[in-house]
Formats: C-alpha cells, structure tokens, sequence
C-alpha cells in the first residue's frame, strides 16, 4: 500500500498440486501488515452496498476477500492506493472460497490500511484519487455511461453526478501524478455509432473554497479539519506497527475543506513498543507452520551465528538460531524478542568487550560486599542499644525483657519467638543428621558385615559370652580405686 508501511496484497495459487495435474488455477487473495513476516486472508466484510448480509459462510478458507491485481485493470499504473491518500485502498474482487471472474466482481474500499473492507458498488468501476485522498471518483467500466460518483468522506457516502448528455465508454480516468488535483479526465469513446474519441474534464473545485485548517503544535484542537490517526496490525491489540506507534494526518470526513498543498501525512511517532510476534519473521532456511511458529525446512542447516560477527565487526556478542529475526523496519525493544531466547555468546576477539558489558563492575561489586556488611552492623548497633541484658535470665510471671513484659526483644514477642523456634528448629536437625547417618552406618555394617575386624560380630547372649572376650579386658589395681571417685562406695 503506498503511503503506509508493511502494507502489501499478492495473490498466490491455492492448488499447487492440482494445477501440476492440468486443473486449473485457483487464486486466493492473501495481505500482510508487517513488511510480509506474516500473511493472512482478507476478512470479508459483513454486509453488501445494499445493507444486505453477504452469502458466505464458514472460516476464512472458505469465506474470504479476493482482489484482482491491478495488472488486470486497463491500465497497470492505476494502483490500489496512493501515497497521498493513507490508509485508502480500493480494488475489484469477490467475497467467496477463491478468486473468481474479474467480470463477475463487485469494487470494495478500506479505510484503515486493509483491516477492514467495504463493498463499494456491485460491479466492476474503474478509480482515481483527488486532492489527496479528500476526493474519490469512480466511474463503471466496459460499459456506456453518462454518470460518474464521487466521494468526498472516504467513501461512507456517494454522490452521482452525469457529466455527459449522451453516454460514453471510458477507458481511463487520471489526473495529475501526485493525486493532489482536484480536476479528471476521462478518456473514452462515444458510446454511439460514431464511436469517436471522447475526453471529458471534470472539476471538482466548486465544492468548496475553504482550505482544511492544520496545526502541527497543536494536532488534536476541536476546531483543527484532521484527525491523528494510528494503523494497526489486525492481529494487535495496540496501535503498535513495526515496533512503534506512528500518527498520520488526515482530514476528518465531514470537514467541508480541501487539502490544498501536499502535507506531510506523517506527524510523528508517538512511542516505541515492546516487541511481540509481529516483530519477527522467519530466519534463513526456516519456513512457517499453520500455527504461525517458524520450522528448519527439512535437508537444511540454520545459518551459523559466527557469520554475523564476521560480517559485523563492531559486533560484540551473537546469539543461538531460534528460527526467528527481527524485522528491519521494526523500531521495538524489550518485551519477547523471539530471537534472543538463549543467552549470549562473545563474538571472537570480543571477549573484552562481552564481559564488560554483561560482568559485574567495580561498583557493583564493592555494594555487593559493603552493603550486607553494613546491614549486619545497624542491626547489631540497634540490639546493642536495646539490648536490657535479660537475654537468657530465668523470668517469673509475666516481666519482659524491657521490665514490662511488651519490649521489643520479649521472647514472647512474634518476631522473637518464631525467628528463634525455627532457628531452633534448623540447628536440631543438622545436629541430628549426622548422628543418624552414623547409626544407620554402624547398623548397615554389623548386619552386613562390617565393624573393626571385618567379619560378623557375635552378641553376648550370656554370662559365659563376656568369658570368651576376657583376653580384652585388664585387672585394676587396689590403689587405682581413685579411678571410680572417692565417694564411689558411698550411698547415694
């Protein structure tokens, strides 16, 4: 679409394996809002010119929007759009299963870049744009008229106006290149028996004489004949196209103005976006699925990382093929950047540079350290200073540590009791952990085999068991009886 970004319509043959077969061709109308990373039917619109529900039913495959290329039309340089005119597009085509007849079309418009369609006319019409876009005039085509229409609200209401006494078969309409006069002309022939050349002036300028009023400082004033008007991807829920969200001039239909010398459709970009699916489209050697992911095409191998370092030498760090690469015209950052899912790798020669950008730096290393130790040292100068010295006293009746039971190092206070209870709670079960393990050891060994001679030992079942280990044992000495304490055969 010329004017607008991303914009493009192709038609592309639906039966490839048919038409190898000899069948005939069957064209389907596919159109993109992202520079061609994504293609989708058209969505049919709902209702004919004559507010009567279009017969068509069933998902998008089967009930679409096909448009014949303007390659169809008398003459190829009469395009679907113009530069001067954002957001308008018109074209000949069909609602249905496929592209059928040119003959048998009716003529459609959109107003807001191929998001929405809009049946114009039943029949095919030939189309030019005036005075940037303000101005629309169609005239049938293949047959004698004496009667063309124009619009001068983007085709929401059309005027008819009979520009001859006898009819005329038109073959062409123009006017001047840039689509900013407000005069046509139409070429043709007389539709009677003479059949002469025929071209008729039509000017359009009588409309009105009061030239649209714009104010870039101040865009949006109620009294201002434009409004800022913002594409979108149909599959967005923001503005946002190409990363960013782009406002365009254009006159508001119901202002009785004309546009006068060319402005500038673009006013400004209002915002960058975070980056989503429509930021991206498919890498080298990958091709996409039916659910819109991109897949290696089988026999191929994902073009090697090194090589945009090699060829981008200011290139610091790569990443790992995900199928996926940014759009060259998308302006987006953050959000899901689909091709930078694994983490970075330092281009060769770079290493410097990579761990610069993505180590710790000296600042942040010197917090790292200082601001726990600083932390540890407020919290103890604050237990110092509140300390009453009552930690660990044995406490009767209800008297707290502060002396009335409620300070705030009260062992019954919530952020006391429970810190300690847990702490409490940690140290018992890494004390205990050892002590189990070596029980369980000790208790794997003598079952199995283990102990200090290496063989199974025999339990004392016995008296006479201990006789058998007498050999381990030593006699004690009489004056040794200090050994057992002095007060070893008192009673207790």
């Amino acid at each position: 679409m010329q004017g607008l970004e991303g914009v493009a319509v192709v038609n592309i043959v639906s039966n490839v394996e048919e038409v190898d077969g000899g069948a005939s061709k069957k064209l389907k109308t596919m159109i993109t809002h992202n520079d061609g990373a994504e293609w989708g039917l058209i969505t049919p619109p709902k209702k004919d010119t004559d507010n009567k529900d279009i017969d068509c039913s069933g998902d998008l495959e089967k009930c679409s929007l096909h448009l014949h290329g303007y390659t169809e039309r008398n003459d190829p340089r009469d395009t679907y759009s113009s530069p001067s005119a954002v957001g308008l597009m018109m074209a000949v085509g069909n609602v249905g299963p496929s592209l059928g007849p040119y003959k048998e079309g009716n003529t459609f418009i959109t107003r807001d870049g191929g998001v929405e369609w809009h049946e114009v006319f039943k029949g095919t019409y030939m189309w030019e744009y005036g005075d940037q876009g303000s101005i629309i005039v169609i005239v049938q085509e293949g047959v004698p008229v004496d009667t063309v229409y124009y619009t001068t609200n983007e085709g929401q209401k059309w005027i008819a106006y009979q520009f001859s006494e006898t009819k005329v078969l038109v073959d062409h309409i123009s006017t001047v290149p840039s689509d900013t006069s407000r005069n046509f002309i139409l070429w043709g022939k007389d539709g009677g028996s003479s059949g002469g050349l025929v071209t008729v002036n039509l000017d359009f300028s009588g409309l009105t004489d009061r030239q649209c009023k714009l104010d870039e400082n101040v865009p949006d004033a109620s009294d201002s004949d434009y409004d800022l008007w913002e594409p979108k991807h149909p599959l967005s829920d923001s503005n946002c196209l190409f990363g960013h969200i782009a406002q365009y001039h254009r006159k508001k239909p119901e202002a009785d103005c004309y546009n006068g010398p060319v402005i500038d459709r673009l006013h400004a970009i209002s915002q960058n976006c975070s980056c989503s699916r429509q930021d991206f489209e498919c890498d080298y050697n990958y091709e996409r699925q039916n659910d819109g992911s991109c897949a290696l095409v089988p026999g191929t191998q994902p073009i090697d990382p090194l090589e945009y370092c090699a060829a981008n030498p200011d290139l610091d760090e790569y990443y790992a093929p995900t199928g996926y690469r940014r759009i060259p015209l998308t302006t987006c950052s953050g959000g899901k950047e689909f091709d930078k899912i694994s983490e970075p790798y330092p281009c060769p020669n770079h290493e410097k540079q990579f761990e610069k950008k993505h180590g710790i730096s000296g600042a942040g290393l010197f917090f790292a350290i200082v601001i726990p130790i600083m932390a540890a040292a407020g919290v103890g100068y604050y237990v110092y200073k509140n300390y009453d010295g009552q930690f660990g006293r044995i406490q009767l009746g209800d008297t707290g540590m502060m002396g009335n039971g409620n300070g705030a190092f009260d062992s019954e206070q919530v952020w006391i009791k429970y810190p300690v209870a847990a702490l409490s709670a940690v140290v018992a079960v890494l004390a205990a952990v050892p002590m189990v393990i070596g029980g369980l050891f000790r208790m794997a060994s003598q079952r199995f085999g283990g102990g200090s001679g290496g063989g199974y030992s025999r339990p004392y079942t016995s008296r006479s068991s201990f006789s058998r280990g007498r050999g381990d044992y030593s006699h004690v000495d009489a004056d040794e009886g200090e050994l057992l304490g002095d007060e070893s055969d008192e009673e207790v």
